[in-house]
């Protein structure tokens, strides 16, 4: 394990990564603390907005019945609802795009760590960062398992950037959305536009998708299960198929939930009409390709999805959560084809 006392500036700057993305901190909340926290406030903010909603409905059900001056006070009421609904909106979605703005930012810090400027430097640069990632674990310890959980989601990440380029150079993928901004001579030109377009468009869901794969354990149902109701069981034991099933299904229901709503699409606020409905295509073209790598891997689909579902069960390997597991001997093979357009 590195050690930390002795930590250079690039190891340093690899463990804010991951802390920045699965850590605890009490002063400025990592990615899935964010996940966490929004999880625990979404039914009350959504009851927040309805009970605004139903008061409004009711006052204006009532206009048509009122005297002048009790339908002039309900108008007046409805005004200040009506304020409100929108201000409350306003903040729901200010801090939705916070997350996510946040989320984008640590994904450009990974590329700042990992990208070079072309494919073999950028294979030394991956290479790199995931082995000084390998390197924060001792191996053993009581609390190996809630460290190896943080390490992997930066780790997916990486790697299935990596799979996505030799893919690409292989030519072996066929998803037109995909290929679209893909150009080979531009790959490694960070100001070239086919870049910048395939960056945002590709790059970047590929990585929250990968990052964000198993941000639904961060909900307190699940929390409830996989701890126990008095918060006394191991989280990291071995389930049940009945508790796996359940933990799986729910799961991956709180990630497609945090992906679409806790996260979502950013907005463009500035530009010409015509710019501002491309912005919103686009964005909304990059969620969903981002939850249908998603939803692929859950439901272990043959195709792009396995460029996110591969790296998953490699790092599982890499980083085992599990209290006992012994290395097998075992000839295998895994399989991947991502010639498909789904």
């Amino acid at each position: 394990m590195l050690n930390k006392e002795n930590n250079t500036s690039y190891t340093i700057s690899v463990d804010l990564l991951v802390s920045a993305i699965a850590g605890q901190s009490n002063h400025k909340p990592s990615l899935y603390q964010q996940a966490k926290f929004y999880f625990e406030t979404a039914d009350a903010n959504k009851a927040k907005l309805q009970l605004i909603t139903d008061k409004i409905a009711k006052l204006k059900s009532e206009l048509p019945h009122c005297s002048d001056t009790k339908a002039k006070l309900n108008a007046n009421r409805i005004g200040k609802l009506e304020w409100d609904l929108d201000n409350e909106t306003s903040l729901q979605q200010a801090a939705r795009l916070k997350r996510l703005n946040n989320a984008i930012s640590i994904c450009m810090d990974i590329l700042s760590l990992t990208e070079g400027d072309d494919f073999e430097e950028t294979q030394k640069k991956s290479a790199k960062f995931l082995t000084t990632m390998a390197l924060f674990s001792p191996g053993k310890g009581p609390h190996l398992a809630e460290l190896h959980q943080s390490l992997k989601p930066a780790y997916k990440a990486v790697l299935s950037l990596r799979m996505l380029d030799k893919l690409m150079l292989n030519g072996m993928v066929k998803n037109t959305y995909m290929l679209r901004e893909y150009s080979e001579a531009h790959r490694y030109i960070p100001e070239s536009a086919s870049n910048i377009c395939y960056t945002q468009g590709v790059i970047i869901p590929i990585m929250l998708a990968a990052i964000f794969q198993d941000v639904g354990l961060q909900h307190p149902e699940l929390g409830r299960l996989l701890d126990g109701e008095e918060g006394n069981k191991d989280r990291f034991r071995l389930l049940d198929l009945e508790e796996r099933q359940k933990m799986l299904d729910l799961n991956y229901q709180f990630t497609i939930d945090y992906l679409v709503n806790g996260l979502g699409c950013q907005i463009a606020d500035v530009g010409s009409k015509d710019e501002i409905l491309a912005f919103s295509d686009a964005e909304s073209k990059r969620l969903k390709f981002q939850l249908a790598l998603v939803e692929g891997a859950n439901l272990n689909k043959l195709g792009t999805s396995e460029i996110i579902k591969i790296p998953q069960i490699y790092a599982s390997v890499i980083f085992s959560t599990k209290k006992r597991f012994f290395e097998k001997n075992v000839n295998h093979r895994i399989y991947f084809n991502c010639t498909t357009g789904d």
